[in-house]
């Protein structure tokens, strides 16, 4: 016990020789899981850097005197919330039993805030149980992207009377794949998106297919945007947006009774995945009538707000846009810019639906919950 307690407190004192007396913020991993592969870097991907899990500017070093992994954050918001990653979301910290944290939280004033990693998703040695319903099914395990040259699982949800009646559905695309439908397959939280149909058609609704892409780990910043920034990368997106309308759409219309006229048809997603959805609905308004962007990452380009805004409100394109008033200022005051923009076009409160909820932030807990807020808005009669 004492010589625990010596431990600590050499630690602490070793820290205040290293920190000094700067302005400088610290998060200080004081326990990491034995299974950490010998080697691996590990990154802090949190509200202030976008949630980039590889982003070499916040990337933990290991402090050769206390031989602990640290983080200097020079000018850091009053408070945020962070997981720690091994480099991409498919490996991110969880608990012990194998299940997803909540986002940590730090407060800048604090000078230094110690995390202990339980284990993870990667390589936590337990297989979590599914969530997902018996409307889910794995379309394509490794699906051909010739517009990559790459493979990708797809996951589709169909409704409840699918296979007992001959009507055709609308569809729905989505990014992000692992977090549609599955806790187990998740990395921060699933949306629940098959939960909520089957409650909607259940309460009378006439259903919904939706096609979810997998991403593609650390390919998926590239991906879901097609303009290149300097930092993080990017410039894949033209030809992920090209995948799915001339490849993956094609391929769904002719194994699925779908409706495929553009009122019928819509794209959502999150973070960069609501980047990719904006991108996509207005490169391609003969083919998406409708669009759902949560959490949308404008910061990534200032592109996105040159789009053809005018052609779009000419298809009478209908956009469901919210964001987290705890995202940030930066975020908030994009998605503002951006309704804003969709406004001067001329599309009307029947076309254009902004919301920001004060109390909610980046996670998959709020887009699940609004996510039957979004579909029946969007394809409300």
């Amino acid at each position: 016990m004492i010589g625990a307690i010596f431990s600590r407190l050499l630690v602490v004192f070793l820290l205040f020789i290293c920190f000094g007396l700067d302005a400088q913020f610290k998060i200080l991993i004081t326990g990491l899981p034995y299974s950490t592969p010998e080697g691996d870097t590990l990154f802090f991907a949190g509200s202030i850097n976008g949630w980039n899990p590889h982003d070499p500017d916040f990337m933990f070093r290991k402090n050769p005197l206390t031989g602990l992994f640290e983080l200097n954050i020079p000018q850091p918001a009053a408070s945020g919330k962070f997981k720690v990653t091994r480099g991409s979301w498919s490996s991110v910290e969880c608990r012990s039993d194998g299940s997803n944290i909540g986002d940590r939280v730090y407060m800048g004033e604090s000078r230094i805030t110690e995390i202990n990693i339980e284990a993870w998703h990667d390589i936590s040695g337990l297989r979590r149980r599914s969530t997902a319903g018996p409307g889910v099914h794995i379309f394509a395990d490794s699906f051909y992207m010739p517009e990559l040259s790459r493979y990708r699982k797809i996951r589709v949800y169909i409704p409840p009377d699918y296979t007992r009646s001959k009507k055709k559905y609308p569809v729905i695309y989505m990014h992000d794949g692992q977090n549609a439908f599955d806790e187990a397959t998740s990395y921060a939280g699933e949306w629940r998106v098959d939960e909520s149909l089957d409650s909607l058609f259940s309460n009378g609704d006439k259903g919904c297919i939706v096609v979810a892409i997998d991403n593609g780990g650390d390919k998926r910043l590239d991906e879901y945007s097609p303009w290149v920034h300097s930092k993080y990368g990017g410039g894949v997106g033209t030809a992920y947006a090209s995948f799915i309308v001339n490849t993956l759409k094609p391929f769904v219309d002719k194994h699925f009774r779908t409706r495929r006229d553009r009122k019928n048809t819509a794209i959502i997603g999150s973070s960069m995945g609501g980047l990719i959805s904006m991108y996509t609905a207005m490169t391609y308004p003969e083919v998406f009538g409708r669009v759902g962007a949560f959490s949308t990452s404008y910061w990534f380009s200032d592109q996105i707000f040159l789009l053809p805004f005018g052609e779009c409100h000419k298809k009478q394109m209908r956009y469901f846009l919210i964001a987290g008033g705890k995202e940030g200022e930066t975020q908030t005051a994009d998605m503002d810019k951006m309704c804003s923009l969709l406004k001067q076009t001329g599309i009307g409160p029947s076309h254009l639906k902004c919301a920001i909820f004060a109390d909610d932030g980046h996670y998959e807990a709020f887009w699940a919950r609004e996510f039957p807020s979004a579909y029946k808005w969007l394809f409300e009669k």
